[in-house]
């Protein structure tokens, strides 16, 4: 799994009999310096010390999470904060490997990413219809990896991809990259080097101009802006111009409540205060043909302000 040699760790010699629960009891004896002890687990929540097989306790030279602020990751590193790059960021994970899959979502998340993890290449597929920010595949996974990677980019995707392997052969990492991916990372590795990487190339994709997006993908919905193609589970549902371009509208903003003067203006060209209808008309309409080809309830009014489009709970 990953190795973790992001921390220096000191030694300390336990006391030689430590108390033991009483029977029956839930929570771990408390020692007179405070210090927690239960057999077999880690005793984290006071000082940040991690108990390891033969009673030694490893104690952390950094100073405890709840006093530093620091996140911790698998294995014990201690995760920089990467501001920004992360609070804003989705990263999708393709791994077989379930514990690979845990570790990685869970380092992830404690350096401040939102984080979804698939097991096979169909479900990675799957994934980036709805695009995250980056893709971090394992190189092992069976079904194609490197074949997904080169179907991205043939399609125009410039998704950050990460591949981690325990391939250490110049052959298969040049491959892996050839076919696409940004950069190659070799297990076992330090959990805060991948966070590092992953930050590196969100700064630089973020920074390259972004060509407008064509598709849009909420729940199952899909909206395509160059062939003005509207489908729901795949089948079409045909609608008119200004149906289309409202659709477009909240799609566009997907999550966000929008005014219906905004909406007037972006949708209509209005640029000043009027009390029609043409909104309610076009989106009653709008809603009758979604529902009619059996798609949840994906626009929401909200009383008193405008409309929100968001994926179906």
């Amino acid at each position: 799994m990953i190795a973790d040699r992001g921390e220096s760790l000191a030694v300390t010699t336990p006391n030689p009999k430590p108390p033991t629960a009483e029977r029956g009891s839930a929570r771990p004896d408390v020692d007179p310096a405070g210090s927690a002890h239960d057999s077999g687990r880690p005793a984290l929540e006071s000082s940040g010390a991690v108990r390891r097989s033969g009673g030694a306790v490893l104690e952390p030279a950094h100073a405890p999470l709840e006093s530093s602020g620091a996140a911790r990751g698998p294995g014990g590193a201690v995760l920089e904060p990467v501001g920004e790059v992360a609070a804003a960021n989705c990263v999708l994970i393709g791994s077989a490997d379930r514990a690979l899959r845990v570790e990685l979502e869970r380092g992830l998340r404690l350096a401040g990413y939102a984080v979804r993890a698939v097991p096979d290449v169909r479900s990675v597929a799957r994934g980036v219809e709805r695009p995250p920010d980056a893709l971090v595949l394992d190189a092992e996974l069976p079904g194609g990896g490197a074949d997904l990677v080169t179907a991205l980019r043939a399609a125009g995707s410039v998704l950050p991809i990460c591949v981690v392997g325990a391939r250490t052969s110049l052959r298969d990492r040049v491959i892996a990259l050839n076919s696409g991916a940004d950069d190659y990372l070799m297990k076992p590795f330090a959990m805060a080097e991948l966070v590092a990487r992953l930050g590196a190339l969100l700064r630089r994709s973020q920074s390259l101009p972004r060509a407008p997006r064509t598709r849009t993908v909420v729940g199952p919905l899909l909206l395509d802006r160059t062939g003005r193609l509207v489908t729901v589970y795949g089948r079409e549902v045909r609608l008119t111009r200004r149906e289309f371009d409202l659709l477009d509208q909240l799609a566009g903003a997907a999550g966000e409540v929008q005014t219906r003067r905004a909406l007037l203006r972006q949708v209509w060209g209005f640029d000043f205060a009027t009390d029609t209808n043409t909104i309610d008309v076009v989106l009653g309409s709008l809603r009758r043909k979604l529902a009619a080809a059996d798609a949840p309830k994906l626009i929401h009014t909200v009383r008193g302000i405008g409309y929100v489009l968001r994926e179906p709970c």
